[in-house]
């Protein structure tokens, strides 16, 4: 009798609640509107659920104490999968969030799964990150990041995801990465690269010579890239647009010279391209425009990351004259 009473009063408490709210629809733009509720008697203080809409897709749901984000907020993609998860209190993320990335061009899969902790708003204490495998449909340990507040701080371990062994570790100190990181192929040591002396220490020069980096100009040997440097569009397209701009000079023609010029130049951290060389060339005018139609590509670029830090690289194309 007195869990009836009880339910019944509870029942009474949320009708009354509900009964003191207002249900509003903003509309922000041509795209985008808002629904939400407002207390009766304060038509600005958001109360109770709330859902934003963009494109006519739900792009993030939760609710509001007296105008604060709170309780559990789920945010979406622009195709409506569901990315990030987790709880606000007093209008700042708190306790375990999950958050998910997904490849570009692709919604069908999860890509990396983040799975940590908020405090104050900011990421704290250790994220685990998670590589979603398609082909078995499953998650594997990819990364263990230590934050503290709202920066990396402390020990980061990456894993290779067929192996599952360690194949970076190192420390962060207030986002910047310090000491010496180590970089191994399999069980192997390959490098130790210590960034706060930005100096190699030591090297397995047999792995390394495939995966050359440059740091502020000077060859260092970084041989963990998280993602190689890239033209934006494509291998494919790069060749393309390099053979459409490029002019064979008149000099070449009338000798007849033909064959292939190797250009080396640097990819910068920015995707600009700077420190052109003639590994080989074939004179005439020849080598001058080959670089001219690669300067052309120039901040078309997606540079190399270093753990999601972008840095230099060098790259070799051979350029044809034909």
């Amino acid at each position: 009798m007195k869990l009836l009473i009880i339910t019944i009063l509870l029942s009474l408490i949320q009708l009354s609640t509900f009964a003191q709210l207002k249900k509003v629809k903003n509309k922000i733009s041509k795209n985008e509107y808002e629904i939400y509720y407002v207390s009766k008697t304060q038509a600005d203080l958001k109360n109770g659920e709330y859902n934003y809409f963009k494109n006519k897709t739900l792009r993030k749901k939760g609710y509001y104490k007296n105008n604060k984000k709170d309780s559990i907020w789920t945010f979406y993609s622009t195709s409506g999968i569901e990315i990030q998860k987790g709880k606000f209190k007093n209008d700042k993320r708190t306790g375990l969030w999950k958050e998910i990335e997904y490849p570009k061009g692709k919604s069908d899969y999860k890509y990396i799964v983040k799975k940590g902790i908020y405090t104050n708003g900011k990421k704290d204490s250790v994220w685990n990150l998670y590589k979603y495998l398609p082909e078995n449909k499953s998650e594997v340990l990819y990364a263990t990041i230590n934050y503290k507040d709202g920066l990396k701080d402390g020990k980061t371990v990456i894993f290779d995801s067929k192996t599952k062994l360690p194949k970076l570790t190192g420390n962060y100190k207030n986002g910047k990465m310090v000491g010496e990181w180590k970089i191994f192929n399999g069980e192997k040591l390959v490098q130790i690269y210590d960034f706060t002396k930005d100096s190699l220490i030591n090297i397995d020069k047999a792995y390394v010579e495939k995966n050359k980096v440059v740091r502020n100009g000077k060859f260092n040997g970084l041989v963990y890239l998280s993602r190689k440097a890239d033209y934006e569009k494509g291998d494919v397209n790069l060749l393309h647009f390099i053979a459409a701009n490029l002019k064979y000079p008149k000099e070449a023609l009338q000798q007849n010279i033909r064959g292939q010029v190797y250009v080396s130049f640097q990819i910068d951290s920015d995707g600009s391209l700077s420190d052109f060389k003639i590994l080989r060339g074939i004179g005439h005018g020849c080598d001058e425009e080959a670089v001219k139609a690669i300067k052309l590509t120039s901040k078309k670029w997606l540079p190399a990351l270093f753990v999601d830090k972008p840095i230099p690289t060098r790259r070799i194309i051979p350029v044809s004259f034909r």
